[in-house]
């Protein structure tokens, strides 16, 4: 489960315009998604999936709170955490968050780009579908594409 949202465009500052911002608490999707941005030449951030920060969306009066959070300089990853209160159960342990206030990635095909990771996404679900597999050398730190189903 795959979602591209931008609430705060903190993302911008935190990877210029190298990259773009993602969130998920499993790393084996992580390492994938990580691993074919730097194959394709969309590269990602990981926010990290540490438990306590999800504790600044906990709110007295309400489900969760989306502004006012105690780590104000870290607007991109708070607003995953807010995201991340309404992703349950096994769809949270398959959920990628995309933060795409960074549009103007530089990278392969980032040309006149609107939306980083269009690319990224085709790849993922080439992977999803078993239309494609990606393999990561642990030798060279490389990935590459390996078969492709038609």
């Amino acid at each position: 489960v795959l979602d591209f949202a931008t609430l705060t465009s903190y993302a911008t500052q935190l990877c210029c315009d190298l990259s773009a911002a993602y969130y998920t608490v499993n790393d084996a999707l992580s390492q994938l998604v990580f691993s074919i941005g730097e194959a394709i030449g969309e590269r990602v951030w990981r926010h990290p999936p540490w438990p306590e920060y999800k504790l600044n969306t906990m709110s007295p009066v309400a489900d969760s709170r989306n502004a006012h959070f105690d780590c104000t300089r870290l607007g991109s990853f708070m607003a995953a955490m807010f995201i991340s209160n309404f992703v349950q159960g096994e769809v949270a342990e398959r959920w990628v968050h995309f933060d795409i206030a960074n549009n103007d990635v530089k990278g392969v095909h980032s040309a006149n780009c609107a939306f980083m990771g269009m690319q990224l996404v085709k790849a993922l679900a080439e992977v999803g579908t078993k239309r494609a597999d990606y393999r990561v050398s642990r030798k060279s730190k490389t990935v590459k594409k390996v078969r492709k189903v038609k």
